[in-house]
């Protein structure tokens, strides 16, 4: 038959309990857990809460203990249980609660305010939880309302006066008269200075506000001024001494941080990155980036475990920095031989060509340049690659223009069907041809010779993609950073004058400029307005900017009479705008361009000094592409009438 319960809660006589077994204390003396369960430890689970015992303790023993605790570590233990809460929450605990305020003393803390208990202002000070929805790691404390609130709080909490809506329904008239003449500001503290309110406190102090009786509201109000005086006499205080904490421990992990980096570099030292730190340390991009690393970053000492950790991820980065230094030491031998070519291009092509090769054309479109240019040739004598330059550049230039010009004769003959004995560049196909990239009209003398900002240059196959690198980059510092585009002369640059032939019905294979001339025909363009239409000649048609994918065709009878006695006023001013614009630059500095000859000269003078300039001292940019008169306009009315305008009519 079992024992019954109560004999089997009896301590068992089985064995005795020495000093020193497992169920005796520190004291030797045998464990009431384990008697209470006849001999057998009880689980942990069952152990707990023996912290509750300290509560028998007498009160100056309690704040002893508690002088040694940060009021921090004084909160979570008065959270770890109900009757440590209950202790530490009532006004027996104030001298625990001093005492381990008072262990911060370097800054020291400033003393409780009187408008909030030493919990809460424990609370208040070091915990980082929202007080609206316990978000952790919330930084901003607005120490006039006496709350943390997170970002998203204090957008949802905060009442403006601004909001009239939202307003009205909190501080309504019957408030308003209560309160009067007192403004809200002088009875309630606000979020920030003159900002807005906490929605809950405002709520709080409007319902008591209307539930204090009369004769007390006078000194009802009188409190709720002396209390925003006070709140406004220690935000500063307050608010000063968290900043000092702040910036005190922002100091000590970046000391940490510092002392991490520097154990960092001295181990990559070790490894065979001497000369990879000493070029990081002086690149802000790199240093910037190293630094950045999150396992550089992190602000924890650096011990042997640790970097077994990190030691990969930090050498594939000092790896990139490797990179970026042999880069960066290529360029220093690039850059001074580039300098040389951009100023023997100025000083050679400037006097023979208006639109001259570019630096960045020439280093990136000449193979000739490129094998002598290149890093990987360590020889290089600057005497010599001038006078290189000075004999090969023209050639090279003329060689160029021959070289598109029959290439495009070829091409065009092919797609044409036009016969070996036939020219394209006698026909008037070729009299203007279209930049496809910036839509610049150009004659065919300098098409070949293009600079386009709208082109870029792609890398040829026999060019090293390191090398392609280094020059877009250095040539970006330099006054040529116009590319060459010599697809001007293809079929794109023809596609305009061949669909401005074809409206004026003439063969583009056949049709010449003298031919189109004699023939007096006038176009208009379809893609205008219907009421407002252009008219112009066959060359207007082919330069003239009429959006982007224009249309053409013959103009009417009547629209041709009627801009017929505004032609010759439309010639003259094209001829007048060839005189008189230029776009003139100097020969001596590449980045000064001026339109006046007066204003070209006095600069020649005056940073060059040469007394008396000539047109060799300059180079007029302007002669590139013919003048033309202007597009006449043609209003149609509703009774048919048309009427020609020189200007675009309202």
């Amino acid at each position: 038959m079992p024992p019954r319960q109560s004999e089997r809660n009896k301590p068992s006589t089985s064995r005795p309990i020495y000093a020193g077994d497992s169920n005796t204390d520190a004291d030797g003396d045998p464990d009431k857990s384990a008697i209470s369960s006849g001999g057998r430890a009880l689980p942990v689970a069952k152990r707990r809460g023996k912290l509750q015992q300290m509560l028998d303790m007498p009160l100056d023993i309690i704040v002893e203990i508690c002088s040694h605790l940060h009021p921090r570590d004084l909160l979570h233990l008065a959270r770890s249980s109900k009757v440590l809460r209950k202790f530490f929450m009532s006004r027996n605990s104030t001298l625990a609660w001093k005492a381990a305020r008072l262990t911060l003393i370097d800054p020291l803390l400033p003393p409780c305010p009187n408008d909030l208990s030493e919990p809460a202002y424990a609370n208040l000070m070091f915990d980082t939880h929202c007080h609206s929805c316990l978000k952790k790691n919330s930084q901003d404390i607005y120490w006039r309302c006496r709350v943390r609130l997170c970002k998203s709080c204090y957008g949802a909490q905060r009442l403006e006066r601004g909001r009239w809506s939202q307003w009205s329904t909190v501080v309504d008239v019957d408030v308003e008269k209560l309160i009067y003449p007192r403004q809200i500001d002088d009875i309630m503290p606000s979020l920030i200075s003159n900002g807005p309110f906490y929605r809950p406190h405002l709520h709080h102090f409007v319902s008591s506000l209307k539930s204090t009786r009369p004769h007390d509201l006078e000194k009802f109000l009188k409190a709720r001024e002396e209390l925003v005086a006070y709140v406004e006499k220690d935000v500063r205080c307050l608010s000063q001494y968290l900043l000092f904490i702040k910036n005190t421990r922002s100091s000590e992990l970046h000391r940490v941080r510092r002392a991490r980096k520097d154990s960092i570099i001295e181990k990559l030292k070790e490894e065979g990155f001497q000369e990879e730190i000493d070029f990081m340390l002086e690149s802000w991009s790199s240093h910037r980036g190293f630094v950045r690393l999150p396992e550089v970053s992190k602000a924890q000492l650096l011990t042997p475990r640790v970097w077994n950790n990190i030691r990969e991820a930090v050498i594939k980065f000092m790896k990139v920095v490797r990179k970026d230094r042999e880069y960066r030491q290529v360029e220093t031998i690039l850059w001074p031989r580039i300098r040389i070519l951009n100023k023997s291009i100025e000083e050679i092509l400037r006097p023979l060509y208006p639109y001259q090769i570019s630096t960045l054309t020439a280093t990136l479109c000449i193979p000739e340049l490129y094998y002598r240019l290149n890093p990987a040739v360590a020889e290089f004598d600057a005497e010599d690659f001038q006078h290189f330059l000075q004999e090969f550049l023209p050639r090279y230039l003329e060689q160029h223009a021959k070289d598109a010009k029959e290439e495009f004769t070829k091409k065009t003959r092919k797609r044409l069907g036009l016969k070996e004995s036939e020219d394209p560049f006698d026909l008037a196909l070729t009299t203007l041809f279209i930049c496809p990239h910036c839509s610049a009209g150009l004659t065919s003398t300098h098409a070949p010779f293009h600079q386009c900002h709208f082109h870029k240059i792609r890398k040829p196959e026999w060019m090293s993609q390191h090398y392609y690198d280094l020059c877009s980059s250095i040539n970006t510092g330099l006054e040529g950073k116009r590319t060459w585009s010599p697809c001007i002369l293809s079929d794109k640059g023809t596609e305009r004058t061949e669909m401005v032939i074809k409206a004026c019905g003439f063969d583009p294979r056949t049709a010449t400029a003298a031919e189109l001339d004699q023939a007096d025909l006038r176009l208009q363009c379809t893609t205008s307005n219907e009421r407002i239409t252009l008219i112009m000649g066959w060359r207007t048609a082919i330069s003239c900017c009429c959006g982007t994918s224009p249309s053409f065709a013959l103009a009417t009878g009547q629209q041709a009479a009627a801009v017929k006695p505004l032609e010759a006023q439309t010639l003259q001013d094209a001829l007048n705008k060839q005189e008189q614009q230029h776009i003139l630059r100097c020969s001596h500095c590449s980045d000064t361009l001026q339109r006046d000859k007066a204003l070209i000269k006095k600069h020649i003078i005056g940073s060059h000094s040469i007394n008396e300039p000539t047109e060799a001292d300059w180079v007029d940019m302007s002669k590139t592409g013919p003048y033309v008169p202007d597009p006449i306009y043609v209003v149609s009315h509703p009774g048919g009438e048309v009427t020609a305008h020189l200007k675009r009519p309202l």
